[in-house]
This record gives structure tokens, sequence and C-alpha cells, in this order.
């Protein structure tokens, strides 16, 4: 393999047995070195898929082994940085990295929605949960969703008396506030 084209490269892989292509996917936003990801190409995709962070025990090595974060990771708002593995496994360039996103400006606070949930959240609307009498949870669709999955597994468990109410997000009432 050439860690200096932008071209793409192809190899067997030892895993699917199949072909994989090797492609270029930018710089480092800490050190500056060229950086790949590979997919599958072969017949029956084997699930590696090039815009995924490779595995960097792998064929390519860890100086050019992509590794992305994502902001949505972090509850912020922007594009997702691309860094080689060896950057990504270094806590003073993480750390770095991360400054520099949040400073820049790349990186930037999700809006603020008021859900009650732990997160990650999604932005925007937030709607009513109730929780029996008169409480409600304030929660946005992703926290909505957890919660509507915990309920559901957890009414399995419950005799009837005491199972949750599982409401659909579209069932419910927006959360106005002011």
């Amino acid at each position: 393999m050439n860690w200096h084209t932008k071209q793409n490269q192809s190899f067997q892989s030892f895993g699917c047995g199949q072909t994989h292509v090797v492609k270029y996917m930018g710089t480092c936003e800490s050190c500056g070195r060229s950086v790949y990801s590979h997919g599958c190409d072969g017949l029956v995709p084997c699930g590696d898929v090039i815009q995924d962070s490779p595995d960097p025990r792998g064929v390519i090595p860890p100086e050019h082994c992509m590794h992305l974060y994502h902001a949505k990771e972090y509850a912020l708002v922007g594009r997702d940085l691309i860094v080689c593995a060896s950057c990504a496994d270094n806590g003073d360039k993480y750390r770095g990295i991360m400054a520099a996103a949040k400073s820049t400006g790349t990186w930037k606070a999700a809006e603020q929605n008021d859900c009650d949930g732990s997160g990650p959240h999604s932005p925007g609307e937030v709607r009513l949960m109730p929780t029996g009498g008169d409480g409600n949870l304030i929660l946005c669709l992703r926290c909505w969703l957890r919660e509507n999955t915990y309920r559901r597994e957890r009414n399995r468990e419950l005799g009837d008396f005491a199972k949750f109410d599982v409401i659909e997000w579209q069932n419910a009432k927006t959360y106005e506030t002011a």
C-alpha cells in the first residue's frame, strides 16, 4: 500500500476473503498526515464500510488509519472531524483537537430544547410524557424513544396494575415554554 496517494487501492481481505478498497479520506486535523479508510467491494459485502472508522490493527497502520469524531456524540453540531488513529489515541492531541473544534466554531452547541432526558438529545421540539398523577417528563424525540423502549421492556415484568403507559410521539402534547 502507498500512504502518499489519493488514488483508490485494493487488497484481498483475510477476514471475508473478498476485495476491499482503501480510499483516501483527507488529512488528520492534528498532525496533517494522509488518512485512509477501507470498505468491502465484494459481491457479498462483509460490513466494512468506507464511511466508518476502520480497525487500526488492520491493513492500514494507525498513523494513516482514519478515525472520525462525530459532533453529535458530544451533544454538539458541526462536521465530523477526521484524525488518524495515532492522534486519536494520544490524550493530549485528543484534548487539542476537541478544544480547536469548539474554539474555531467547527462544533457548536446544539439548540437547547429543555429536555429532561439524559441525552444525547435531538434539537428542536420537546413533548410532554405523562408520568402519573399530574406529572410529566419533558423529552426530545431521541430521549422519548429511549424512554418508550425502557417502558416496553419493563412492562413485560410488571403486573397489569403497575404497567407504564406507552405513548407515541405523534400523540403527545408539545411543551410550550414561556
